[in-house]
């Protein structure tokens, strides 16, 4: 993993830790197709730039969880690269995804690797994600 340079970025681990654990749960609960615990997960001012060109808010990530749109049978990110800031961090990195049989999509079934870049803001004890960019990853 890659860090910046930005004060004691290099020296601490528990902040990478958190951030594994995060993307952990975040992914287990993408899996399991689970709204509730998206909503509380997702700050109300969360935005993603998708891999399809375009930028959507947190409703409408909802409605596509429950649209069966965002919908894999495996999902796994790795980080490469983490720098925070006092209250705010970056990460980016490498995701894997394969969207379910059934999603309601049309790359349904097929597996797809991407590139991402998250901004999280630490909001009272929290990090939250407030933004994510996604880009797939052109085959070679």
């Amino acid at each position: 993993l890659n860090r910046c340079d930005y004060k004691d970025n290099k020296k601490d681990k528990r902040i990478e830790e958190e951030f594994k654990r995060l993307h952990a749960y975040e992914a287990e609960i993408i899996l399991r197709g689970d709204v509730a615990a998206l909503d509380k997960f997702y700050p109300e001012d969360h935005i993603v730039t998708n891999p399809f060109n375009q930028m959507i808010d947190k409703k409408t990530v909802l409605e596509r969880v429950r649209g069966n749109i965002i919908k894999y049978k495996s999902y796994e990110k790795k980080m490469e690269y983490l720098c925070v800031y006092k209250d705010t961090a970056i990460i980016a990195g490498i995701e894997t995804g394969t969207a379910a049989d059934d999603a309601n999509r049309p790359d349904a079934g097929q597996t797809s690797k991407r590139r991402f870049t998250e901004t999280w803001m630490k909001r009272g004890k929290q990090w939250r994600k407030v933004a994510r960019h996604v880009s797939t990853i052109a085959a070679q």
